[in-house]
């Protein structure tokens, strides 16, 4: 008795049909896909990205870039430093290293409020340069294309310009962790008081 199979015209595999198309046919197919699959690859690495850590500071979205960002920490036991201006909070130790923790809202004109267990740290350097940066709270972690964060419409009078990179279409602020590690009112470790903003 024949197989129910056996009633069915041999085909054979799709490979083996090639769909109607010799074998040079095929091969010119393959070939084209590998060609404007890499070129797709290609046009996705010309689109530079940042992955920014996301954090809120009065309410409002912000966002630094990670390739700065040492760590992010629990708010822990801080070392209030004397006759320092009021947006230094102190200087906390971490695994053996001082750092010193600032509180940017007041360069930014941010309302204030006090430290509570939700503040975090984000630990930021370059270099020999560090700093703590207080958080209300981290958000979590973005990544964002060079070309979707557009310049903010600031002033050189508008508070913490300088420390502003850009803004996203949903509102995203970004701050230039490059500016705040280099400016010398952060700077508290050569017996020098901190510059007020």
């Amino acid at each position: 008795m024949p197989r129910q199979e056996d009633n069915y015209p041999d085909y054979g595999t799709e490979n083996e049909r090639g769909l109607g198309r010799s074998a040079k046919e095929i091969e010119e197919v393959l070939t084209e896909r590998a060609r404007l699959l890499a070129r797709e690859d290609t046009h996705e690495e010309e689109g530079e990205s940042v992955v920014l850590v996301k954090f809120v500071l009065a309410e409002e979205q912000y966002g630094i870039d990670g390739r700065f960002v040492m760590e992010v920490a629990p708010l822990r036991e801080i070392t209030p430093l004397p006759h320092t201006p009021d947006f230094v909070i102190g200087i906390i130790n971490v695994r053996g290293k001082i750092i010193s923790v600032f509180d940017i809202k007041r360069f930014l004109n941010l309302p204030l409020k006090g430290i509570t267990d939700l503040n975090k740290l984000i630990l930021i350097a370059s270099g020999q340069n560090e700093l703590g940066i207080l958080a209300d709270f981290i958000s979590g972690v973005r990544q964002v294309k060079t070309t979707d964060i557009l310049p903010l419409p600031v002033t050189q009078s508008d508070p913490g310009s300088d420390f502003l990179s850009g803004v996203t279409a949903d509102g995203l602020i970004i701050l230039n962790a490059q500016k705040l590690l280099m400016d010398r009112r952060f700077t508290l470790d050569d017996g020098k008081e901190a510059a007020p903003p």
